[in-house]
């Protein structure tokens, strides 16, 4: 399940270094200040707590650590929710000049997948 939801990240400019190794998931969010202390990091902290979801980035490192009874649904949520704090205002080339959020290739691949699992 983790590697099917984290396939698309792979193809999508805005992340770096996309891994795994077991059910333990990583990506880095390209910006250019990245690093442990990268100034995104307590912003996507904040995105993830109001979307309540436990992930914690390190820096522009976002870890998904899911307990092994968690379920499809979930991982999409998670995805979905990696996918969206991308396309915030803060993050460079997250939203139209408009201010509309861009509906990426990950977020469309991902909601085609919705239910697939």
């Amino acid at each position: 399940m983790q590697e099917k939801g984290i396939e698309p990240f792979r193809a999508d400019a805005r992340f770096e270094s996309v891994r795994r190794l077991g059910t333990i998931t990583a990506l880095d969010l390209a910006v250019p200040d990245g690093g442990y202390l990268a100034d995104v990091g307590p912003k996507l902290q904040a995105f993830f707590r109001g979307r309540n979801l436990l992930l914690r980035p390190l820096g522009n490192t976002i870890y998904v650590m899911p307990p092994y009874c968690v379920t499809a649904a979930d991982l999409d949520e998670i995805y979905v929710g990696i996918s969206d704090a991308a396309d915030e205002r803060w993050f460079e080339g997250g939203t139209s000049s408009d201010g509309r959020p861009l509906r990426t290739p990950v977020r469309r691949r991902l909601e085609g997948m919705r239910g697939a699992c």
